[in-house]
């Protein structure tokens, strides 16, 4: 499938933008445009509009049109933009994912390296200050082979979390199990770890003034937490279950009362009868 836009920017005057759509005056008194009105004065911009070129130097906006009205209202001379290979929207849309976790950490780290505090950063985004900092120290403990690996990935934060319990040999393995598998989830980050041979793991563990192992505090309650989600994962799961295997038992439970269903399933598949039979039998006691 050929890509969705060229891999090259450029820079258009605001004139050169067309709309696809209006807003309505009351957009710019709401609370996101002010935070994107924000952020782009404070970091600047971190995607680049899409558009599509049409005639007379024209350019359709695709994605993009409140960053385009707050340039417009800033009056930025020029604005980065990508251009689409396609008019359609939802084409650009449906195959261009938001920033990753990995690009929103180096996104923070840019801010900060260009004088933009912390405290200014969480204002900005509408977060409290300790989200800010945990994802600027997002890859402290990755290995950056793996962080190559995973920086375009949908790698949640708490699965990142996980990785860093592994060696830097085995945080890059993990790297490739969860590329190669398209699963990316803290569960299935959780499965390497549990599969992991205690040489590829990181020993956290301390040593108490008695001289016995135990674990930090911090990472004690990350288990139990981690613990209670999965417990509630599988509650959910197990009722799903339950629902669907009941509404499944009285469907079947209503076909064996069909003397002519019967009848033929005796004739022609009598073990198949039999299962069904004991089956429904065993679950209703």
């Amino acid at each position: 499938m050929p890509p969705v836009f060229q891999f090259t920017t450029i820079e258009l005057r605001p004139d050169q933008l067309v709309p696809r759509k209006q807003f309505s005056p009351a957009l710019k008194r709401s609370p996101k445009y002010r935070q994107i009105k924000a952020s782009i004065q404070s970091i600047g911009l971190i995607e680049p509009l899409v558009v599509f070129p049409k005639a007379d130097d024209k350019y359709v906006i695709l994605d993009g049109h409140v960053r385009a009205l707050i340039f417009t209202e800033l009056a930025v001379p020029a604005i980065t933009c990508l251009i689409a290979t396609e008019e359609e929207a939802y084409t650009y849309n449906r195959q261009v994912n938001a920033l990753t976790t990995v690009q929103e950490h180096q996104m923070i780290l840019k801010a900060i390296e260009n004088g933009v505090t912390e405290e200014r950063i969480a204002a900005i985004l509408a977060v409290n200050v300790r989200q800010i900092r945990q994802k600027r120290d997002l890859l402290n403990g990755i290995a950056p082979e793996a962080a190559e690996l995973l920086k375009t990935r949908r790698v949640t934060a708490e699965a990142f979390r996980v990785l860093k319990r592994m060696t830097a040999f085995r945080q890059v393995q993990a790297a490739d199990f969860m590329i190669a598998a398209n699963n990316y989830s803290l569960g299935f980050v959780k499965m390497i770890l549990a599969g992991s041979k205690p040489e590829d793991l990181v020993q956290t563990a301390r040593r108490s003034s008695n001289g016995n192992e135990r674990t930090s505090g911090a990472t004690m309650e990350d288990e139990i937490n981690a613990i209670q989600e999965d417990l509630s994962t599988v509650k959910e799961r197990y009722a799903h279950d339950m629902l669907t295997l009941s509404i499944s038992i009285k469907y079947v439970n209503s076909v064996l009362t069909n003397k002519d269903t019967v009848q033929y399933l005796k004739k022609h598949h009598p073990d198949l009868l039999r299962e069904l039979q004991d089956a429904t039998q065993k679950i209703s006691e």
